[in-house]
């Protein structure tokens, strides 16, 4: 392993496959997710999302991302929870405004869906239904159903541009944590081993096998060759990243250091 490993970013994911937020710091708990990590999301209007009841964990083709619909790219929303009541959100694309207003109003919710079906009619992107809203109190719709939080490497990233003749732009992968490593991919090495990150014990659970979501670029939406596809030609796998558990609750910050506890 690298001989010192320190937290390069941290990110969580408000809405399901739209753009992530910047953090400085976060909690980690005990078997959860980043809190406000892929709380919501927004589905695209297949017809067997209607026989999925609410506060259901769904996979990722229910909802509008990347995989699927490459205008996700260009969009972001933020959620205040720190009010009294409700979730002000507001919806960006671009950068630029386009509705806000409390998540917990069915108005608000109708105006939200309305807004990002005209976007994505405007980017000749056909939808199968009606946009719909989804929300967990509890856990996210993360691509496993398990509570797992994911790592990668930057070393992993600067092999990947250079190797694909891509940016190395961490923004692809959609990762929770980035680490500062010095060897391309060793944190696939890390699966079945302990880390305390932070003041938080974590365990490697499995590597993060990548889709066609990484062929979209994060600024520009335009979706690029099958990089999975070069990634398996190169490496002979398409794993970016790890999945870990939150065995110990702790916080983990901008420099915090990872250190490998198990040989």
């Amino acid at each position: 392993m690298t001989a010192t490993c320190t937290i390069a970013s941290l990110w969580r994911y408000p809405v399901k496959g739209f753009q992530g937020e910047s953090l400085t710091h976060t909690d980690l708990r005990e078997g959860a997710l980043l809190p406000g990590d892929r709380e919501w999301g927004f589905t695209a209007g297949h017809a067997a999302t209607d026989a999925i009841s609410d506060g259901c964990w769904m996979k990722k083709a229910h909802f509008l991302q990347l995989m699927s619909f490459a205008e996700a790219a260009h969009l972001s929303i933020t959620i205040d929870t720190s009010v009294s009541s409700g979730y002000e959100a507001a919806l960006y694309h671009k950068g630029v405004l386009i509705v806000s207003g409390d998540l917990a109003k069915d108005t608000v919710i109708s105006a939200f869906c309305n807004s990002l079906e005209t976007i994505m009619r405007d980017a000749g992107l056909s939808l199968p239904g009606k946009i719909g809203l989804r929300h967990l109190q509890t856990g996210g719709f993360s691509d496993t159903q398990a509570a797992w939080i994911s790592v990668g490497g930057t070393a992993s990233i600067s092999d990947f541009a250079a190797a694909t003749k891509t940016d190395p732009d961490i923004r692809r992968f959609r990762l929770n944590i980035w680490v500062n490593t010095k060897v391309p991919f060793e944190e696939l090495g890390w699966v079945g081993k302990r880390a305390q990150l932070g003041t938080s014990i974590i365990r490697f659970i499995e590597p993060v096998g990548r889709c066609a979501a990484i062929d979209v670029h994060p600024d520009t939406a335009i979706r690029s060759v099958d990089l999975p596809g070069a990634m398996r030609e190169y490496y002979g796998h398409a794993d970016l990243g790890v999945f870990a558990i939150v065995e110990q609750t702790g916080k983990a910050a901008l420099s915090d250091r990872l250190q490998l506890l198990d040989d």
